[in-house]
């Protein structure tokens, strides 16, 4: 596993002096109901879309880019798992004193499985084989950073993955895994041709 594509779209955001993230500000796992909020669920759509899609007018902006802010001190429940299809990051609100105030993470962001089942599952659908002379192919990354992750608090949440299952690539920095349990994978399942990078990141 190679973390070299860790920070790349962030790094690559510097010169795009317009863009703006995307802010939820709505802790109900909704989709469409209110025009007027951004739930995680209908910002994430928004972000596979390709910022195309007119059923989340609550999470649009003028210049969007794949960035999700989460608010601090919150409980985000998911009725069911999300898909990510393309590269989008999950991160607790940026604050310069976050970690010095908080070096536990205990203002971390929560996202609690509402039920028996996994948050997300990361997978373009894409066919990714490696023609010869075609390079690299495109992926989807779903980058988490300052978070707690919790699951459903069962004997088993999923049958692969009882948080996270990975078909292209994760990223995490400074995220708790808990309590998420499956048949394979404990927590985070990793496909066949998955990729992970995981910094100062804890399993319970």
């Amino acid at each position: 596993m190679s973390p070299k594509w860790l920070g790349v779209g962030l790094l690559c955001l510097a010169g795009v002096a317009s863009a703006e993230e995307l802010t939820v500000n709505t802790t109900v796992d909704e989709n469409g109901t209110n025009p007027a909020a951004c739930s995680l669920r209908e910002a994430i759509s928004y972000v596979n879309s390709g910022f195309s899609s007119d059923d989340n007018s609550g999470c649009k902006v003028e210049a969007p880019i794949a960035i999700i802010n989460l608010a601090r001190d919150s409980t985000y429940v998911l009725n069911s798992e999300i898909a990510v299809r393309r590269n989008v990051t999950i991160r607790g609100v940026p604050s310069a004193d976050l970690d010095l105030d908080d070096p536990q993470g205990k203002r971390h962001p929560v996202l609690q499985a509402g039920g028996r089942h996994r948050l997300f599952v990361v997978d373009d659908q894409i066919d990714n084989t490696i023609t010869p002379g075609s390079g690299t192919p495109a992926q989807a990354i779903l980058s988490l950073n300052s978070l707690r992750l919790q699951g459903c608090s069962q004997a088993e949440c999923a049958d692969q993955g009882g948080l996270i299952r990975v078909e292209d690539q994760l990223g995490a920095v400074r995220v708790r895994f808990m309590q998420g349990r499956a048949a394979q994978g404990g927590a985070v399942y990793l496909g066949d041709k998955a990729e992970a990078a995981l910094v100062q990141v804890e399993f319970e």
